[in-house]
């Protein structure tokens, strides 16, 4: 921490940014910021727009847990999903169904995520976005196809580094 001073004002000196802040984060109507909250009992995601913010409860954190460990065991060896493609397809698609769905991020075009426990592990991109047979992995209509992602470890974070691009800094 001595060695890096940003890193250290980063850690110790977090300035939880307001509401009115992250929706004025937001670019255009397209986009949305989406954090996630992994609970003891529940999960939640909170939706920030520049016009509204909305919670959404999205199920038991255990159901939501088992979904993201189906979809990440495919990701445990390089075959897994080449050797069981409609397998892969499901647990992802099931994970989308879960996560995404409920938000209705059909009416963005930008998202970012900001993940919770082990939601930081999974590829957001890799979810199909629809229920499909095909097992062509290469033509499944992945989340990534139809938005454009971007990760955050954290509101704070991001509205550091956002504010820090806006005076013209490194991001």
């Amino acid at each position: 921490r001595r060695d890096y001073p940003a890193y250290r004002k980063l850690t110790e000196q977090v300035k939880i940014p307001s509401l009115s802040a992250l929706q004025q984060s937001c670019t255009n109507a397209q986009q949305a910021i989406v954090h996630y909250f992994v609970g003891g009992v529940q999960c939640y995601a909170l939706v920030i727009n520049q016009t509204a913010t909305t919670v959404h409860q999205l199920g038991s954190s255990a159901d939501v847990e088992a979904s993201v460990r189906a979809v990440l065991d495919f990701f445990t060896a390089s075959s897994k999903i080449e050797n069981d493609p409609a397998a892969f397809t499901q647990a992802a698609y099931t994970c989308y169904q879960r996560l995404l769905a409920p938000i209705g991020i059909e009416a963005y075009q930008s998202l970012v995520l900001i993940p919770d426990g082990l939601l930081t592990y999974l590829p957001f991109a890799a979810l199909p976005t629809q229920a499909v047979a095909s097992t062509d992995i290469s033509q499944l209509p992945y989340l990534i196809r139809s938005h454009t992602l971007a990760y955050g470890h954290s509101a704070s974070t991001m509205a550091q580094q956002l504010a820090k691009v806006g005076r013209g800094g490194a991001s």
